[in-house]
Formats: structure tokens, sequence, C-alpha cells
């Protein structure tokens, strides 16, 4: 399939009237008189009616735990722009999640710093759901919350 071909971006309106997008870029425009756009953008983004950004979720993949330092890095600079634009431009700061199909020592270790600091809310080890049906339970409650699903992420 030719490149121009292929559809990228995909809505999804669910019943409560929150969006999911997938690999969608938003623009957020700097309050100050700069008059600065910001363009953000994660793999998922939940969004409500009024606010444009409740949670977005950055996934990466890969066989090889090797590269997962660079997943890693690649995930935190897309969570990095997200974070300094919702400063900038005076909109919440969303809820935050990396999504990653390996999940090594070092890089759940900075994650878990991440979420220390309070930019990051959770973590997925994508094989663990695959296999634990106790994690694929935790990512199902967390996503219905961030879905507006729930009151329990939305405090």
């Amino acid at each position: 399939m030719a490149e121009t071909n292929r559809i990228k971006y995909q809505e999804i309106t669910l019943r409560n009237g929150h969006r999911l997008l997938f690999d969608r870029q938003l623009q957020w425009e700097e309050q100050s008189g700069e008059r600065k756009l910001y363009k953000v953008g994660a793999d998922m983004i939940s969004k409500s009616v009024t606010i444009d950004m409740v949670w977005s979720g950055e996934v990466k993949g890969g066989a090889d735990p090797a590269g997962s330092d660079e997943h890693w890095k690649t995930a935190t600079q897309a969570l990095h722009r997200i974070l300094e634009a919702a400063e900038k431009t005076g909109k919440p700061q969303p809820k935050l999640s990396f999504l990653a199909t390996i999940l090594v020592d070092r890089v759940a270790i900075e994650a878990q710093r991440w979420i220390n600091d309070g930019n990051l809310t959770s973590v997925y080890n994508l094989t663990k759901i695959a296999e634990s049906e106790t994690e694929l339970q935790r990512f199902l409650d967390d996503m219905t919350g961030f879905l507006g699903y729930s009151t329990k992420e939305q405090k």
C-alpha cells in the first residue's frame, strides 16, 4: 500500500461524549502576547467536550530489550512537549501514560521517577497485560477512567 493511501489518524467517539484520538496532533496557542503555537500529540489522546486533552498515552513497541532505552527516550520527548505546552498555554496538565511492549528495569526506574515528579500517571508493560489477568484488569480500569467512564481516575 502506498504511503499516500495509508490512513494514520483515527478518532472514536464514545457514548459518553469523550473522544479517543489516535496519532492526532493538536495545536495549542500560548496565552502570552507572543501568540506562539505548540503542536502536541501522542499515540493516543482522550478528549472531552470541554478539555482538549484529558489523557495521553505514548505507545512504544519492539521485541529487543536493548531498544527499550531508545523507545523511552522517544516517548519522553513527546510527553515533555505536552507538559511544556500545557504550562505555556494555561491548559490543564493531562494524565500521561507510557505503554511499552518491553519494559527493562532501568526504564521502569526512570518512569517511576517521572511518576514521583508528577509528570507521568502510569506505565504499562503490554507483554504483562497480555499474560496477566491482574495487569489486564488494572489497565482496563485505568483506561475506563481516562476515557471518562469512571470517577476513580478523574479525581
